[in-house]
């Protein structure tokens, strides 16, 4: 494995299987903005406002999406035929944090990532390969949930902007007050 090797393989499409990536909103540019106002704005809304904060009048920071808008030659993105599959994670200690309701860095998250990790493997198959519903034989049948979830693309994403990391989440508000509280039955839909 080595530079020439991983050329050849994207440009030949042998042994490129795809990409594994974070979500690209949670970039700290992504979109455009002004933190000190709390202005986010997209691409066409920025234009709209003539590159200014629609509060203080200063010029916003353009994200990345901005740049990549301006440089398409096309309004949609069209996925080569030949191209390999991508897939957007989100690392497991946040999902772990999210189920327990502690910051991923706490020794709850690092002891449950732990034993996942004895369990069932390494951190990519518990992400990308694991059928999800072996989880919800887990101690934690939210994991089934969480990993279904990230899978099929269904997060919810607060993209950032002006130097402020975004978010992506399994669960909403409301969904995780409902994890804190263990009841028994609830709806994820």
């Amino acid at each position: 494995l080595d530079y020439f090797s991983i050329f050849k393989a994207l440009k030949s499409k042998k042994g490129f299987l795809g990409t594994i990536e974070f979500y690209p909103e949670e970039g700290k540019y992504h979109l455009d903005g002004h933190r000190k106002c709390g202005v986010v704005l997209t691409p066409e809304e920025t234009l709209r406002h003539k590159c200014i904060c629609p509060v203080c009048g200063k010029t916003l920071t353009i994200g990345v999406l901005h740049r990549v808008t301006t440089l398409a030659d096309r309004k949609k993105p069209k996925k080569p035929k030949d191209s390999g599959d991508f897939f957007s994670l989100i690392p497991l200690k946040e999902i772990i944090s999210e189920i327990i309701g502690v910051g991923p860095q706490s020794k709850k998250v690092t002891s449950e990532y732990l034993r996942l990790l004895q369990t069932y493997g390494s951190e990519l198959d518990i992400l990308l390969n694991i059928p999800s519903e072996v989880f919800g034989k887990d101690s934690n049948p939210f994991y089934n949930i969480a990993l279904a979830r990230m899978r099929s693309g269904n997060v919810t994403k607060q993209a950032g902007y002006d130097g402020e990391f975004g978010t992506v989440k399994v669960f909403s508000i409301k969904e995780q007050k409902n994890l804190l509280k263990k009841k028994s039955k609830i709806s994820l839909n």
